[in-house]
């Protein structure tokens, strides 16, 4: 009897002990993801920043994730895994929201300059692929060809350029987004007026003419004077 109980005992310590075994390398990597998120809220200086933004909605998300950190390491210290990965989810789901509503001036800096460098990228293709033609004076171009916003553009991304010298990209992409709207509008009536004078005279292909300022295009949207 005295066997059967021991045997009885030492299988189910060892059960159990192969249960525990299983448990350790989860529960290491909790504690380890815990500990992670525990610095992102021990960041002084992104606490500072969200603290210091004004946004309600950011600092209420940080006061709401640091009570769940607290509550995941307070399951992991009973031992609840399940009730500690779930609030361990939550803090780092919080922390994340509130970062990424004040994002960090550097990596929004960064941000911006990328997208100018794309942004200028394409319109100078543009306008290597729309050369003004020769002969005509680019500062003074006839008025209804397209080359009047070709010129405006010109001068738009010179601007642009000087910003962004001035690392003032946010400034920069504005004025490299206006630049594009004088190429879309003038590109159109460049190429119109071009394809018009294909062909043999009194054959004049058929071209749907861009629309002018102030006209409304198949979208419904008025263009901008």
């Amino acid at each position: 009897m005295i066997n059967r109980t021991a045997a009885a005992t030492l299988a189910m310590a060892l059960t159990m002990g192969g249960a525990l075994a299983a448990d350790d390398p989860a529960r290491a990597q909790l504690e380890q993801r815990i500990k992670l998120t525990a610095r992102l809220y021990g960041d002084g200086a992104n606490s500072q920043r969200i603290a210091s933004s004004g946004h309600a909605r950011a600092m209420a998300l940080l006061d709401e994730g640091r009570v769940h950190q607290a509550q995941a390491e307070q399951a992991l210290a009973a031992g609840d895994l399940a009730a500690a990965r779930r609030e361990a989810d939550e803090a780092l789901r919080h922390i994340s929201q509130a970062r990424k509503l004040v994002p960090n001036a550097t990596a929004r800096q960064a941000e911006a300059q990328q997208r100018y460098g794309q942004r200028l990228a394409t319109l100078e293709r543009l306008l290597q692929a729309w050369p003004v033609p020769a002969g005509a004076d680019p500062a003074a171009p006839p008025a209804g060809d397209g080359l009047a916003d070709r010129q405006l553009a010109v001068k738009v991304l010179a601007a642009a350029r000087s910003q962004a010298a001035a690392e003032q990209f946010d400034e920069a992409n504005r004025q490299l987004a206006e630049a594009e709207g004088h190429l879309r509008f003038g590109l159109p009536r460049h190429l119109f007026l071009g394809l018009g004078q294909l062909g043999p005279a009194g054959a004049r292909p058929h071209v749907e003419e861009p629309p002018q300022r102030g006209e409304r295009h198949a979208g419904g949207r008025a263009l901008q004077q």
